[in-house]
C-alpha cells in the first residue's frame, strides 16, 4: 500500500476485501493530492470532513466484523469468543489454562493466590478431594475453580457456565490420566450447576 495505509490495516483486523475498498478510496483521494501545485492552499475544513468521512467508514467496516461477538473473560486470565460471522455461523475459541498459577507453593503448603488472599488450602486437596472456588460476572456467567492434588502434584481446572446455560472447562495437571480430584470435582459441578452435557 503506498500511501503509509499498511502500518494502520496491519494494526486491525481487516478482510483484505475491506482494506482494499478503503485503500482505493484514500488512494484516489491521495492521487488528486498530488496533482495539485507543491505548495497547495490548505482547506482545513475539507480535510476534517474527509478524515472524518473515513473514520465513520472504518466505524461501520468495523462493526460488521464485530457483529454477534460476545467475549467472556475467564478468572485465569483466557477468554472465550462467541461469533456469528456474515453467513451466520457461529464459532468459539477459548483460551486455555491460565496465565498466572492460582496456586503457589510454599513450605510445602497449598495457598490459593487467584483472589489475591493467600489462603491455605493444603489439608483440603490430595488425590482424591479438591478446593472450590466460585466467582459470578455481572453478565450472570458463573465461575468454578477446582485445585486438587498433593504440593508435589498440584492440579487445577476452571469450569465456566454461560448464560445460556453453555458449559466450558479447562484444566491443568501433571499425570498422564484425568486425576480423580478432577474427575469428582466436574461431576459435582456439573450436578450442581444441572449441566447435563458431557
Amino acid at each position: 500500500m503506498k500511501y503509509h495505509f499498511k502500518r494502520t490495516f496491519d494494526c486491525l483486523k481487516l478482510s483484505d476485501e475491506s482494506q482494499e475498498r478503503i485503500c482505493t478510496m484514500l488512494t484516489a483521494h491521495m492521487k488528486d493530492s498530488a496533482n495539485m501545485p507543491s505548495r497547495p492552499k490548505r482547506h482545513p475544513k475539507r480535510l476534517r470532513i474527509l478524515l472524518a468521512a473515513a473514520a465513520a467508514l472504518l466505524a461501520v467496516t468495523l462493526t460488521g466484523f464485530a457483529f454477534g461477538e460476545q467475549i467472556f473473560p475467564l478468572l485465569g486470565g483466557g477468554r472465550i469468543i462467541r461469533s456469528v460471522n456474515e453467513e451466520g455461523e457461529d464459532s468459539v475459541s477459548v483460551d486455555t489454562g491460565f496465565a498466572v498459577d492460582p496456586v503457589v507453593i510454599w513450605d510445602g503448603q497449598i495457598f490459593f493466590t487467584l483472589d489475591d488472599s493467600y489462603t491455605n488450602i493444603t489439608e483440603q486437596c490430595s488425590d482424591t478431594t479438591y478446593y472450590q472456588y466460585e466467582s459470578s460476572d455481572a453478565d450472570g456467567s458463573q465461575h468454578i475453580v477446582l485445585i486438587g492434588g498433593s504440593p508435589e502434584h498440584v492440579g487445577w481446572a476452571e469450569f465456566t457456565i454461560l448464560p445460556d446455560g453453555t458449559f466450558f472447562s479447562n484444566a491443568t495437571y501433571d499425570s498422564g490420566e484425568e486425576p480423580a480430584w478432577l474427575t469428582e470435582g466436574r461431576a459435582a459441578v456439573k450436578e450442581q450447576y444441572g449441566i447435563v452435557r458431557p
